[in-house]
């Protein structure tokens, strides 16, 4: 292991290697339906679902579905004290300049009739529990700015509920759907497997090894789309994947950063 460590293939070029290796034979020896029902092929619909549910929900959260949804947890959020009805500011110094605290995060008060509060002294006060006030100071640090402050907290709490309950929803639709793709191609392809013809067997290994291989890739290149948006590349784990040429290709030219960052953001 350490000459080959040596010779400039690293731990994650290992791994990555694998993982190929583990979809090109499996494809290789079952087919094309052992192809479309391996651990990589699950994986591939679970993740693949996760990013289709976040490219789909925008569009949904101002439909019909998405309205009728948002109504009733506006409602309730409106319920919840207080601090998600009054309005919410930013913290000003004397040179009107907005004050953030140690980590960058803005400071923030809801003006009551008594005066203004500040945000982060709300929570776990008479005025809301400790559980939604860290919900409210996480919705503040992340939807209100020097634009849109002066608003209610109860919106985007209502926002924020509805969009995660479409995301469970497309989430369990797509792998639903992906899953009966893959279980329709696995009936369709079974027979190539077993049939009496000696060119169709070989078509069917051959094929199967590629899709296994490609899915296995896609696995591969969502994992590390994964841990690259955690981790970055100057972190411990970003640094192992880092070493090695092939899995740092992968890692820093990934396809999928892009796409998921465009869905969940960075």
């Amino acid at each position: 292991m350490q000459t080959i460590l040596s010779a400039g293939i690293s731990g994650g070029d290992i791994v990555v290697i694998v993982i190929l290796a583990l979809g090109l034979l499996g494809g290789l020896f079952g087919g094309l339906a052992k192809a479309f029902s391996g651990v990589f092929a699950s994986f591939t619909v679970i993740l693949v679902s996760l990013l289709l549910a976040g490219l789909t929900v925008p569009a949904l959260s101002g439909s019909a579905l998405g309205t009728a949804l948002n109504k009733p947890l506006l409602n309730s959020a409106k319920g919840w004290g207080e601090v998600f009805q009054a309005e919410v500011y930013i913290f000003r110094d004397e040179f009107n300049t907005p004050v953030k605290d140690e980590d960058g995060n803005y400071k923030y008060y809801i003006q009551l009739e008594d005066g203004p509060v500040a945000l982060e002294d709300a929570v776990g006060s008479g005025l809301v529990n400790k559980t939604k006030g860290k919900i409210a100071v996480r919705l503040a640090n992340r939807f209100i700015n020097e634009e849109t402050e002066g608003q209610s907290l109860a919106k985007y709490a209502g926002d924020a509920l509805t969009t995660l309950i479409l995301d469970i929803i497309m989430f369990v639709v797509f792998c639903i759907v992906l899953g009966l793709i893959l279980f329709l191609l696995r009936r369709v392809f079974k027979k190539m497997h077993k049939s009496d013809s000696f060119g169709v067997r070989t078509l069917d290994r051959v094929l199967g090894a590629i899709i296994g291989a490609a899915l296995a890739l896609l696995f591969a290149l969502i994992v590390l789309a994964i841990f690259h948006s955690a981790a970055g590349e100057t972190t411990k784990v970003g640094s192992f994947f880092m070493k090695g040429n092939f899995c740092k290709a992968l890692y820093t030219h990934n396809p999928m950063s892009g796409l998921l960052s465009k869905v969940f953001g960075k």
